[in-house]
């Protein structure tokens, strides 16, 4: 069993030098301080910041992906035993071009280790590369294709786990007025069964019997068996719609909830994903709409039933908290091994120039309330990217 907090990761630019602070919660969920260095010992540039383990020991890293004079340059900060991080890996050139249409993080079968995928535009073509660790956390290429068969036309990029072996790659289109979909899946190797051969289209449709638009693509486990749906919010004349594409076991998606009006409008200033211990949804994803209710902050929550089917079972217009934010993040939170896991929704604001932070903490009978809150978290609010990192600390 492991107790598990969530870290809030914030790199800065030093004077040219990268910065980082990590802040994290003791057992009242009282956020502070954990590690702080104005000097990483690299540069702050990047053309992308994700989160992973790259050695699939539990440990978490931050990778830091930047243009060096066109090559791929990559530097994985690793966690240290007393906290922090510390530079596990740095290439300039990981033998390919920097350019991207979308970063991803993926998960290899059985060791759970992070992989990068890096999509790009190959002549119009969509390519894709791969790069993998070894034991040592030492990255290189593990698979690259300049085609993967179809264009870069996308009006959304997702990423989710559906066959067991890994992470797959979605691709959203507009099909003529009408919604395509398209799946790039791990392809198994027979010997051993954990290796790979690569990635391939598993999935093809130019009519998923829906609409292309949309104000935001979600992905989330809706039905608590641990595949990834995907979930489309759309403006439905004012209303909020909301469309739910599941998994077939036989691979691709098919729609499995359908709503032209889940009961509010489409205002929001953001929308979140997370999964709450509750009545209401057991482990399953639940969909967090956030909004501005006259100055105030509002917030709703949409949770599945049995039957994958969403309503709402939570509502707020009023948080005690303003709207504001520089960023919203999500992790969990349970301080003891016998106690449950808590979603918690964290929002960052500017407060005159220093950080401000509030926590948001799921409740056993379902919604949210403040367990946390500071108007000065000791720094001020300059990033260059925001990160939440969930960590589990093992308990015997």
């Amino acid at each position: 069993m492991a107790n598990i907090k969530t870290d809030i990761v914030q790199p800065f630019d030093s004077n040219g030098r990268l910065g980082m602070i990590v802040y994290s919660p003791d057992d009242q969920r009282r956020y502070g301080e954990s590690f702080f260095s104005n000097n990483m010992g690299q540069g702050p540039g990047a053309v992308a910041w994700l989160a992973g383990n790259t050695v699939g020991s539990g440990k978490r890293d931050i990778i830091q992906l930047f243009d060096s004079n066109g090559r791929l340059g990559m530097i994985v900060y690793s966690s240290l035993p007393e906290g922090g991080y510390n530079v596990s890996f740095s290439s300039g050139d990981m033998g390919q071009g920097a350019a991207a249409i979308a970063w991803f993080t993926g998960k290899e079968t059985v060791s759970r280790r992070t992989e990068i995928i890096q999509l790009f535009d190959s002549n119009s073509r969509l390519g894709m590369i791969v790069y993998s660790p070894d034991d040592q956390g030492r990255y290189s290429v593990s698979f690259a294709s300049g085609d993967m068969g179809h264009d870069t036309d996308a009006i959304a990029w997702l990423s989710g786990e559906t066959t067991g072996f890994g992470t797959d790659i979605i691709q959203l289109f507009d099909s003529n007025g009408r919604l395509g979909m398209i799946v790039y899946s791990p392809v198994p190797h027979p010997v051993p069964v954990f290796s790979r051969l690569g990635y391939r289209e598993t999935f093809f449709s130019n009519d998923m019997g829906q609409g292309p638009g949309a104000i935001a693509w979600l992905t989330g486990d809706t039905t608590g068996i641990g595949k990834t749906d995907l979930i489309q919010l759309f403006d439905s004349n004012g209303r909020l719609g909301m469309i739910v594409y599941s998994s077939l076991r036989q691979g691709g998606y098919d729609v499995s909830f359908s709503s032209g009006d889940m009961g509010h409008s489409t205002d929001a200033i953001a929308w979140l994903t997370s999964n709450t211990i509750g009545p209401a949804s057991s482990g399953k994803a639940d969909i967090i709409q956030l909004f501005d209710s006259n100055g105030r902050l509002g917030m709703i929550v949409y949770s599945s039933d049995d039957q994958g089917r969403y309503r709402e079972s939570f509502f707020s217009s009023d948080m005690g908290q303003g709207p504001g934010a520089i960023a919203w993040l999500t992790g969990q939170f349970r301080p003891t091994a016998t106690s449950i896991v808590e979603s918690n929704i964290i929002q960052l604001f500017n407060n005159n120039g220093r950080l401000g932070m509030i926590v948001y903490s799921s409740l056993p009978q379902g919604g949210y309330d403040v367990s946390f809150s500071s108007g000065d978290m000791g720094h001020n609010a300059d990033a260059i990217a925001w990160l939440s990192e969930v960590r589990f600390d093992l308990t015997v």
